[in-house]
């Protein structure tokens, strides 16, 4: 039977792996358990049905007072995460049979404010943005349709590359997110123009570059790979700055625009927390937070007593 700490943790792993998760959110958590072992060892503890309340107090008052890379205390976001992973780690334990009593569940993860972007791109700028690809050209015409894309659902950029061409219903104008975050499936709706661009890269580019009939993913690289995100990230950037946008520009910049003109338009603060995938509803709020820091500068501007 299992029983060692990392034989857990990496039974783990592999379940969370299974289940669909990013590549990103379980380098997170290994991490994180990483981290944790490493203090369990510090403690001569050899079995995970050793830990005590006790040693879940010592080591977040530990992570507390941990350090980052360049010496500065861990944010609290950070704090939070790791915790958080250590948590998950344990009810999952619980869960499986594999402990009878979770030493984290007094557990009081860190509270934190999620901030507001502090550049939102405007309209125009999302304009210059979108017809900065040079469509004469195939990786132009591929970029035109990634960033029509992330402008007309919202994507994380982990979702974007991770499409399948199976997950696209042109016809209908809809796709399906099966690995978002925390694994969680979700179906969105597609704008008519991103779905006019999806169908030119589909019909005049993919099927040039594409190497294996049995390659599923949706964009792919000039060598008929799936698109990575580092690349995606910087071509993105590349296009912010030939659209001339002073701020950076970026796949979660996009994501941003697309939630906050949604919410000046009057969408519903639900209806956004749906088509982002956000678990929580106060994450969302986020945009909101963007709405009425622009209502203070009108505010002071324009109003009598408003300076």
């Amino acid at each position: 039977m299992v029983q060692g700490p990392e034989d857990l943790v990496r039974r783990y792993l592999q379940e969370r792996k299974a289940s669909g998760y990013a590549v990103r959110s379980l380098e997170a958590y290994t991490r994180s358990l990483t981290v944790f072992l490493k203090f369990l060892t510090d403690r001569e503890i050899d079995s995970l049905s050793e830990v005590t309340p006790r040693d879940v107090s010592d080591f977040q008052s530990e992570t507390m007072r941990r350090e980052g890379p360049r010496g500065a205390p861990l944010m609290t976001t950070t704090q939070a995460h790791l915790l958080g992973d250590v948590r998950s780690f344990f009810r999952y334990l619980v869960r499986r049979g594999y402990l009878l009593i979770d030493p984290t569940q007094g557990l009081v993860l860190p509270r934190y404010k999620h901030r507001p972007p502090e550049h939102v791109l405007d309209l125009g700028e999302v304009k210059r943005l979108l017809s900065a690809p040079d469509v004469r050209k195939g990786r132009g015409i591929r970029d035109r349709a990634i960033l029509e894309l992330l402008y007309s659902t919202g994507l994380r950029v982990s979702e974007l590359v991770g499409l399948d061409v199976a997950d696209l219903t042109l016809p209908e104008e809809e796709l399906v997110v099966r690995r978002g975050k925390g694994g969680k499936y979700r179906r969105l709706p597609i704008g008519t123009v991103a779905c006019r661009w999806l169908k030119r890269y589909l019909d005049d580019v993919r099927p040039l570059w594409l190497k294996r009939p049995s390659e599923a993913a949706l964009f792919l690289s000039a060598w008929g790979r799936r698109l990575h995100k580092y690349n995606l990230q910087q071509a993105v950037k590349g296009y912010g700055k030939a659209a001339k946008i002073v701020a950076p520009v970026t796949p979660h910049a996009i994501r941003h625009a697309f939630a906050t003109h949604l919410l000046r338009a009057g969408a519903s603060i639900r209806h956004i927390q749906e088509l982002l995938g956000h678990k929580s509803l106060s994450t969302t709020q986020i945009y909101t937070k963007v709405e009425i820091s622009e209502l203070k500068q009108v505010h002071r501007r324009y109003h009598p007593r408003g300076r």
